[in-house]
């Protein structure tokens, strides 16, 4: 009962709430033996597929389809909330490093652009940007062209590997010409550098942009992001910046951008996650399995 002054529930309330709760834990630790069965299933098959020389995302497809692992007898899946699925992405790459079978980041990457050959509409900030990006590289050489199409004709065409084009103004306000550019060809951004100018006063970003992944050289000290593209109409952006806090990762950026293709407008969505301590590897399964229309489109180190 309560005092005079104050609230106070009925003790056997607070009961019974706490042989409730108990309970709840007892389920949730029973329902994840369970998934973890079906995800050492999973891994199973995979290892069998890999055997007969199918690739992990081409395996990944065929068991986000798959009644017997992931989905329930009637169609919907047994893996219905975000942690379900968190949980099973984590005991199933868990359970293919415990078969000799570990998955990486390339694996849903493609294969990878090696190529030296760049190009950009030269000024000072392009210039500055050059020299930043291609301090790595063993053999480095550049084309100059007139526009920003003119680059991304000569990237699509293979007359180049990389273009270098101006990203983000001031504020981090995304350009719409060059987001168009990089929709419409189905590019990848691989790194990204702010430039300043000659009086240091410019605060540009611009980006490497390729038809492939690079491979992403990390230190301890450097920050990875990996951004992704989903239609509006796609995967719930909620979901994915759920599950992307589940594996520890942060939300960089979220903006909405439409692009014309073909007289139609496109909606889609740009998210831009910092990596945590599990790396992205845990994040590009997901939405391997769970939201196949999210689409990596850069990964990149750095941005602060």
């Amino acid at each position: 009962m309560s005092d005079e002054y104050g609230f106070s529930p009925y003790k056997v309330t607070i009961d019974n709430l706490d042989e409730l709760d108990k309970k709840a834990i007892s389920l949730i630790e029973a329902r994840g033996y369970e998934i973890d069965d079906i995800a050492s299933a999973a891994a199973e098959y995979t290892a069998r597929m890999l055997a007969d020389g199918l690739g992990v995302y081409d395996v990944l497809s065929v068991i986000s389809e798959s009644p017997e692992l992931v989905r329930g007898e009637e169609g919907g899946s047994v893996l219905r909330e975000v942690s379900d699925r968190e949980h099973f992405v984590r005991s199933y790459l868990g359970a293919m490093r415990d078969i000799g079978e570990e998955i990486r980041e390339s694996d849903f990457l493609g294969e990878p652009e090696l190529g030296e050959r760049f190009a950009y509409v030269r000024n000072q900030f392009s210039d500055e940007a050059y020299d930043v990006l291609s301090a790595e590289r063993t053999d480095p050489r550049v084309r100059y062209y007139k526009s920003f199409r003119e680059c991304a004709a000569a990237l699509a065409s293979g007359e180049v590997d990389s273009i270098l084009l101006p990203l983000e103004e001031r504020g981090g306000v995304r350009l719409p010409g060059v987001a168009e550019l990089i929709y419409r060809y189905d590019f990848r951004i691989n790194a990204v550098t702010p430039v300043f100018g000659l009086l240091a006063d410019a605060d540009v970003k611009y980006a490497e942009i390729s038809r492939r992944f690079r491979p992403l050289s990390r230190s301890e000290d450097d920050d990875g992001y990996l951004e992704i593209r989903v239609p509006a109409s796609g995967a719930p952006v909620s979901e994915l910046m759920a599950v992307s806090e589940l594996f520890g990762m942060s939300v960089y950026r979220i903006s909405t951008h439409t692009v014309d293709a073909e007289g139609e407008s496109l909606v889609h969505i740009s998210l831009v996650l910092r990596e945590g301590e599990c790396g992205i590897l845990p994040f590009l399964t997901y939405i391997a399995i769970f939201a196949k229309d999210a689409l990596p489109v850069g990964i990149y180190k750095n941005l602060e």
